[in-house]
């Protein structure tokens, strides 16, 4: 199975599907893991934050 994904481009936008990890080797692919688990619990934590703004 292939995974596809669309990055996120500067415009806040999506660009063209590609393939995940196509060509990076075992350890670039766990660092890749770890920037997008780290950008998602970011962007998770200034969501809550933002809620609790307008729900304060």
């Amino acid at each position: 199975m292939t995974l596809l994904r669309r990055k996120r481009l500067p415009d806040g936008s999506f660009g063209e599907l590609e393939k995940v990890f196509e060509g990076e080797t075992d350890a670039e692919k766990v660092e890749q893991l770890k920037r997008d688990l780290d950008d998602a619990i970011i962007e998770l934590s200034l969501l809550i934050a933002m809620q609790k703004e307008g729900g304060a």
